[in-house]
């Protein structure tokens, strides 16, 4: 290694370790949200739904109806490959999932070595007998920084207990009757 190479690494590592942690990991904290297929509108059972804020949190417009979610805006639909809010047919009901994503303030996550990590909420509607029903509003984290990226079934279900249209189905041969 050159002496001048050497001095430079070794005067850049020290400025490095002068300056306070917060210094250090501010810049490299913060996450870029992208937001690559920014879907606000959504045909649900036939009818249109348009994303809104009110008072920072999201809320989800069908015709002279406002039903306010439980996260913050701005929200956006997740996305199925055509680019199009991804519309769930589970047990027979239409669901939809809304979804947020900001920078991560977390303390114990490396970005440096683990990559740009973003906080999610999310939230399911669906439409059942033309009434919209809000899910329960989940939150975590995720290196995926773009709310609008399109996910599994599982997410658009899990905020919900009951299932109106569920048909009771015969127990398997050899199992008891309730």
């Amino acid at each position: 290694m050159h002496l001048p190479v050497a001095a430079s690494t070794l005067a850049l590592g020290l400025m490095l370790a002068c300056l306070p942690a917060d210094a250090q990991t501010s810049a490299a904290a913060s996450s870029p949200v992208t937001t690559r297929h920014p879907v606000t509108t959504a045909t649900l059972a036939g009818r249109v739904l348009q994303l809104g804020e009110r008072d920072g949190q999201c809320v989800v417009q069908r015709d002279a109806e406002t039903l306010p979610l439980g996260i913050p805006a701005p929200c956006y639909f997740s996305t199925g490959r055509d680019h199009a809010a991804q519309v769930h047919v589970f047990n027979g009901t239409p669901i939809v999932l809304i979804q947020h994503a900001k920078p991560s303030t977390r303390t114990d996550w490396n970005v440096a070595t683990g990559g740009p990590i973003c906080d999610y909420a999310a939230q399911a509607v669906r439409d059942v007998g033309g009434k919209l029903e809000p899910g329960i509003a989940g939150s975590g984290s995720s290196p995926r920084c773009d709310p609008t990226e399109g996910t599994d079934q599982k997410n658009f279900v899990y905020g919900y207990d009951t299932w109106p249209n569920l048909k009771p189905k015969k127990p398997a041969a050899g199992q008891p009757t309730r």
